[in-house]
């Protein structure tokens, strides 16, 4: 159920990132095109429609890739936290700072699942979108787009303020 609370979330920030407007990366584009098209974000009743999809591809792709490749992720980490002085990074707490880096990671993770549902659906190179290298170059890209935009992190924090999700409850939802 949580996977649907997480569509739902990330369509939204997806939206705030204005990727076609905001981003200069045409790989990045890409990647958000394909997780769109993946995921049916621009169908009517999207979530009510595809439910069950998203449960079953959040689940197969937890046990077909990050499973046995968890280690990517953790470096993923572990370098945020290192480059950018965890938990200080973030403005106004340690908390705030510990959900950021959580949206960061379930972010990344919400793409993957839909750049895998977009290749699977299409039957084209299902094993590049499974690929480490495919994904480390994703993990790259996204760092550097959502890293690097002038306002996007500030908004997104704001964003989660005045919805109060800046609470575990929320955080909960974001687990795996």
């Amino acid at each position: 159920m949580n996977y649907i609370i997480q569509v739902d979330f990330f369509k939204k920030l997806l939206t705030m990132l204005r990727v076609e407007k905001d981003i200069d990366s045409d790989r990045f584009k890409e990647y958000s095109k394909e997780v769109k098209i993946g995921l049916n974000l621009d169908e009517e009743n999207y979530l009510a429609k595809n439910a069950q999809m998203y449960i079953k591809a959040f689940e197969e792709y937890e046990k077909e890739f990050i499973e046995e490749n968890s280690y990517i992720f953790e470096n993923y980490i572990v370098n945020f936290i290192y480059s950018n002085l965890f938990p200080f990074c973030e403005r106004e707490s340690i908390f705030d700072s510990y959900i950021m880096l959580l949206i960061r990671y379930t972010f990344i993770r919400f793409y993957l699942v839909g750049m895998y549902i977009y290749h699977k659906k299409n039957k084209e190179a299902l094993n590049k979108a499974l690929s480490k290298e495919e994904v480390v170059r994703f993990i790259q890209c996204f760092s550097k787009v959502v890293e690097h935009h002038k306002t996007y992190l500030i908004d997104l924090l704001n964003y989660i303020k005045e919805h109060d999700f800046n609470n575990l409850e929320f955080v909960k939802t974001l687990l795996p």
